[in-house]
């Protein structure tokens, strides 16, 4: 089966790829998330690894038509806590949100965002992130545009309400 283990204690990753998709696009997991997936695919959905592709938007790009550091770091908050809800569905925030542009991707281009769960303890969860161009490799590569990484705080010790009512 698809678990995860927090602690010791062995966690089955309880979201559906129907549930996740509701709390993002219903803005559950904060306004901004309607915004950075008006066309989500879910790829993967495993305890540890979430996996999503989306197009660049207008909405998301700067001045130059690329996408915007503002909105990479949307997207690598959004899809690390999902990651994480995954596996925790405990209320967390965050405490540090690092990220890394790489290389642009211009208004209509498809990126792949790969993110994992690093490490889930009692009071802090940490979690990465990396963008790539979606179906575009190059001798092998990947083409890489940007990375992150995610650290929350669990604030509560029961299940978010949002997701008890899912």
């Amino acid at each position: 089966g698809n678990f995860f283990m927090v602690d010791g204690t062995e966690l089955k990753g309880a979201l559906t790829n129907n549930q996740l998709v509701a709390l993002i696009r219903e803005g559950q997991l904060g306004k901004w998330s309607r915004a950075a997936v008006p066309n989500l695919k879910i790829h993967t959905n495993n305890p540890g690894l979430f996996v999503v592709e989306i197009e660049v938007t207008e909405e998301l790009s700067n001045s130059g038509g690329n996408l915007h550091g503002g909105a990479t770091a949307t997207l690598i908050n959004v899809f690390t806590t999902t990651a994480l809800l995954v596996v925790d569905q405990r209320p967390s925030v965050t405490i540090d949100l690092q990220m890394s542009c790489l290389s642009a991707a211009p208004v209509g281009t498809k990126i792949e965002i790969e993110s994992r769960v690093d490490n889930v303890g009692k009071s802090i969860q940490f979690s990465s992130c990396r963008i790539f161009v979606a179906d575009n490799e190059s001798n092998g590569k990947r083409e890489l545009v940007a990375v992150g990484s995610h650290t929350k705080k669990v604030i509560g010790g029961s299940v978010l309400p949002i997701i008890s009512k899912l």
